[in-house]
């Protein structure tokens, strides 16, 4: 486990040295990261204590993707906003009916809420698949806002 959170936490600081975030690197990355680990061992203990009836048992649920019916594609959206008001992008990706990539898209909106690129996200990628002339078209998003404004 110490090994892939490491290796998460140097990938993650690595991107922000090079794309040039306003986050901030520990000065005691070993420090840190033994932090980290902790805070996983203690997650996974709360979870085997879950698991024997000692807290309230979680339901799981399937989350994967599936293909859309002969002949039809799929897009899916998503948007996110780093604070309900704060800098804010969003991306899709089209796929035919056996799971294969067709076109993407990912998109920086500046400064908005979730739901403002959510929206625009969901936009873009009906605009996308009009453009290539897609006909059959099922659409996913995880935003209840959005389902709204489809309906």
């Amino acid at each position: 486990m110490m090994f892939a959170i490491t290796l998460w936490w140097l990938w993650k600081w690595r991107n922000t040295e090079i794309f040039g975030r306003n986050e901030e690197i520990p000065i005691d990355p070993i420090r840190f990261l033994h932090t980290k680990l902790k805070e996983m061992s203690d997650a996974l203990l709360k979870d085997d204590m879950r698991k024997q009836g000692c807290y309230k048992i979680r339901k799981e649920v399937f989350i994967g993707w599936i293909t859309p019916p002969d002949g039809w594609v799929m897009l899916n959206t998503d948007g996110a906003s780093r604070g309900n008001l704060g800098d804010a992008g969003g991306g899709g990706i089209l796929r035919d009916d056996r799971g294969h990539f067709i076109r993407a898209f990912a998109e920086n909106y500046g400064i908005c809420t979730v739901t403002i690129s959510e929206l625009l996200a969901f936009m873009r990628g009906i605009t996308m698949a009009r453009d290539m002339g897609i006909k059959k078209l099922f659409v996913k998003v995880d935003s209840q806002v959005v389902v709204q404004f489809m309906e």
